[in-house]
């Protein structure tokens, strides 16, 4: 639009790049964006891009939903974000922590809950508390959040993901079980408004959260 008002191709850039300063063309286009590089390339092009995003305490939040699985590119945003800091001789804070999930299999299906906030779907799983191993905190979250007694089964992989939370860069790593439901009755916590049974097929077709997509792949295997 803005080119179409014969406006100076800087200033255009400017806006082009700060809008969702990251993206390739080929990125671009796969959301329907116009296919244009939207990556930042001089200094004031990536001065603009981050200050666009420190403005808007939400807005990261809002890129990782509008790219949905494609996390090289959010990650490359938190990259330009990094480098732009440490020219003013800063950083962002970074803090990490290690998360167990279990992916629960009943007649085929497994156990997945739908947050209220983002509506994403994911498997039951947290934080790693101190003192726990693994299979402890993937017990006792399957009861905090589902209200069901699972036996924690093989390691079925690890994943990890950086992404922006409350200010901070977070560095999650998690750590994936399979689990059989051995009592309780499914409940749900005040994070999630639904859950569901779903078969294998069926699980790439919701819209799974950045951690719940790799444990599909390893329900693959």
């Amino acid at each position: 639009m803005l080119r179409k008002e014969d406006v100076p191709e800087k200033v255009a850039r400017f806006a082009e790049t700060h809008f969702l300063g990251g993206l390739t063309a080929k990125e671009a286009g796969a959301l329907g964006l116009p296919a244009r590089e939207m990556i930042p390339l001089t200094v004031e092009e990536k001065i603009v891009c981050y200050a666009d995003k420190i403005c808007d305490a939400g807005k990261l939040r809002r890129i990782r939903r509008y790219a949905g699985g494609n996390s090289t590119a959010y990650e490359r945003i938190l990259k330009l974000m990094r480098e732009v800091e440490g020219m003013a001789g800063g950083r962002l804070e970074t803090v990490q922590d290690f998360d167990a999930m279990v992916a629960v299999e009943k007649d085929g299906k497994y156990l997945v809950l739908l947050r209220k906030s983002p509506k994403i779907w994911e498997f039951p799983g947290g934080a790693i508390e101190w003192g726990e191993s693994p299979q402890q905190a993937a017990r006792r979250e399957c009861e905090e959040e589902c209200g069901l007694k699972v036996a924690v089964g093989k390691l079925l992989g690890t994943t990890s993901a950086v992404y922006e939370k409350g200010g901070k860069l977070k560095h999650a790593v998690y750590i994936v079980f399979s689990g059989k439901a051995v009592g309780g009755k499914l409940r749900l916590s005040r994070e999630h408004a639904s859950a569901r049974w779903v078969g294998k097929k069926e699980l790439p077709k919701l819209s799974l959260g950045f951690n719940a997509r790799p444990v599909v792949e390893f329900l693959k295997k």
